[in-house]
């Protein structure tokens, strides 16, 4: 079927697409959230309840990861992430190398990954 008025199908498709990338982007906040996941809101009123249902799982999934993590590599993690601190500054304020955070940040990526893997 053709469409009828291109200009109105191309910003149509362009709203779906933020929309889209603005709840993978509430989702991704929520996932890497340094609060426990009893204080994470799963909700999206834009949401589908499935969505919403998944997006609790997905957290509870990666904290549970997180918490099988060093402190000090969830805590390097958190703090680059949510606190937007360099590896300098971690490093700093841990007394270690940069080096040692990228391990440490590295570490944590990959138990997040290992979990998304698992589905």
């Amino acid at each position: 079927m053709p469409v009828r008025d291109p200009v109105a199908f191309l910003v149509d498709v362009v709203e779906k697409v933020h929309i889209d990338r603005l709840r993978r982007a509430t989702i991704t906040r929520r996932i890497f959230s340094d609060r426990p996941l009893e204080e994470v809101d799963c909700v999206d009123t834009a949401s589908l309840p499935e969505q919403d249902a998944e997006a609790c799982q997905l957290i509870a999934r990666i904290e549970k990861s997180l918490a099988t993590a060093n402190p000090r590599t969830r805590e390097a993690f958190l703090l680059h992430r949510f606190d937007g601190l360099s590896y300098v500054e971690i490093a700093a304020r841990f007394s270690i190398s940069t080096r040692a955070v990228t391990n440490h940040i590295a570490k944590a990526l990959i138990l997040i990954d290992n979990e998304l893997l698992r589905e």
